[in-house]
């Protein structure tokens, strides 16, 4: 009895301390977004801006008559499109939180 009680303790510990951990790199999310001061705009934007570039990629990965190379290639043309838009749309203030956020996670890990 004893034993099942130390180990339901020690997988509960392990639930919630790994429930808890924070992202470990900025994620474009509203939180995040509103962490670095990112207007309800740019919020309304830039979460357009992910949703439509995942569907872009999801097709690149399922289109058949790309090779896995051609997909790799095409899929990172994307990333550095959406990149060059968030540029766009946020300030230099706020990319340049959200890059001390990613190297604060970083360093956290």
């Amino acid at each position: 009895m004893r034993n099942v009680f130390l180990t339901l303790a020690f997988v509960l510990l392990c639930v919630f301390s790994f429930a808890q951990k924070q992202p470990t790199m900025f994620t474009w999310k509203k939180d995040d977004l509103k962490e670095i001061g990112a207007s309800d705009e740019q919020i309304t934007q830039l979460l357009q801006l992910t949703k439509d570039s995942q569907l872009r990629v999801k097709a690149i990965n399922e289109d058949t008559s790309l090779s896995e190379d051609d997909k790799k290639a095409k899929v990172k043309e994307e990333y550095a499109a959406r990149s060059a838009e968030r540029r766009k749309i946020l300030t230099p203030e706020q990319l340049k939180k959200a890059n001390q956020i990613n190297k604060e996670r970083r360093a956290n890990q």
